[in-house]
């Protein structure tokens, strides 16, 4: 007994949930088929009203109201519904065509009655017409021979149509040359304009087309650089008021190697662009500046590394001093340099950032005054070059 129970309880659980799942089915299928309709009533009217009545048909409120039928029956029926719709709007679309066909046709036949009535007032005075056109089109009146022109040019007379079209021409000819001759404002779109008239331009459209088109890419270059120039003019402005100011410190010397650095970076991106005459000037008068300061700062700071490099060597008993034209020869005098394995050893340590102060010449004496002494020469770049350092090497900037 109590398994007969347990098993009526199942049942009634399973069919409610049944129950459950087909009016959600209902709702969602009604729902869709009513959305569905909605593009078709501006079209097709009787398609639309299918859909509506099939998604009507499956809402659980309505379908309960309906007569109990089969599926098959009913799909029978939603069958009947759609081709009968399919039907009953092709029938009313061709007759709206038709209809339409009919109006389209004696639209035409009144657009042709007018054009006669036209062309027969036009006769008389046509030659008069053309001659007054002729006339405006001498004294370059373009405006005017179109303002006469426009009112006889869909009459189909070759000889008119011939004047309005190339008024027309000539018009927009005057309008794009004016644009085109000012060359002091951005017209690219009437440069692009101006390339359908190259076939049949005359020689002055084609010379304000070129100067254009020369105006128009100077604009170009000048607006790509303008950031770059912009920061050129800036440093230029900052080196003409203050100059490089030189800390005779160690870390003030690499202050002005990396201003120096940077300087020569700077110069380098001007390759990047097209740079204009003016553009040009701005950037030569930095790279004169910048030569002038490293040809003023570079000897300020050899003679100063002299008296910095003594107080570091002197717990090794070694002096250091800098002499000659622009401080370019160093000499380092220690016992140590008796031997030439310190010496080679010493020079290969130091050769890179002697270079770096563009140094010509390293000497070695094992004691101040000892007649001989070992040298090396060092390739570096002169003073007013403007100079990368990468990798222990350099590249000069031109």
């Amino acid at each position: 007994m109590t398994s007969d129970m347990q098993t009526e309880q199942l049942e009634g659980t399973l069919q409610k949930i049944w129950n459950k799942t087909l009016t959600f089915l209902g709702w969602v299928s009604g729902l869709l088929f009513i959305l569905f309709s909605l593009p078709f009533y501006g079209s097709e009217f009787f398609l639309a009203l299918f859909f509506l009545i099939a998604g009507a048909s499956f809402l659980p409120p309505v379908n309960r109201r309906l007569p109990r039928m089969r599926m098959g029956a009913r799909v029978l029926l939603l069958l009947v519904l759609f081709v009968g719709g399919i039907m009953a709007d092709s029938h009313f679309s061709n007759e709206a065509k038709k209809k339409e066909a009919v109006i389209a046709a004696q639209e035409r036949q009144k657009d042709e009655e007018e054009r006669q009535q036209k062309l027969a007032a036009f006769e008389p005075i046509k030659q008069e017409t053309i001659e007054k056109l002729n006339a405006l089109m001498d004294e370059e009146k373009y405006g005017e021979a179109l303002s006469v022109s426009k009112e006889y040019a869909d009459l189909g007379d070759i000889e008119l149509e011939t004047l309005h079209r190339t008024a027309e021409y000539k018009m927009k000819r005057e309008a794009l040359l004016s644009k085109l001759k000012d060359t002091k404002t951005d017209h690219s779109a009437a440069v692009k304009d101006a390339a359908k008239y190259q076939a049949v331009a005359d020689a002055d459209f084609i010379k304000a087309y070129e100067a254009a088109i020369k105006a128009q890419n100077y604009r170009n270059q000048r607006a790509a650089a303008a950031p770059y120039i912009e920061r050129l003019q800036r440093e230029l402005d900052s080196l003409n008021k203050n100059g490089i100011e030189v800390l005779k410190t160690a870390d003030g010397f690499q202050i002005v190697l990396a201003v120096f650095a940077a300087y020569a970076i700077n110069i380098e991106e001007a390759q990047k662009y097209d740079l204009v005459p003016e553009d040009k000037a701005v950037l030569e008068r930095f790279k004169k500046k910048v030569a002038s300061e490293q040809k003023r700062v570079f000897p300020i700071i050899r003679d100063a590394y002299g008296p910095l490099a003594r107080e570091k060597g002197w717990v090794h008993d070694m002096s250091v001093r800098t002499f000659g034209p622009g401080y370019r020869t160093i000499e380092f005098v220690a016992g140590m340099f008796a031997a030439n394995r310190n010496i080679q050893g010493f020079a290969e340590g130091m050769t890179e950032t002697m270079a770096l102060y563009r140094f010509k010449r390293i000497r070695f004496k094992w004691y101040e005054d000892a007649d001989k002494y070992t040298y090396y020469d060092l390739d570096t770049p002169k003073d007013t070059d403007f100079v990368i350092w990468e990798n222990g090497d350099y590249r000069i900037v031109r």
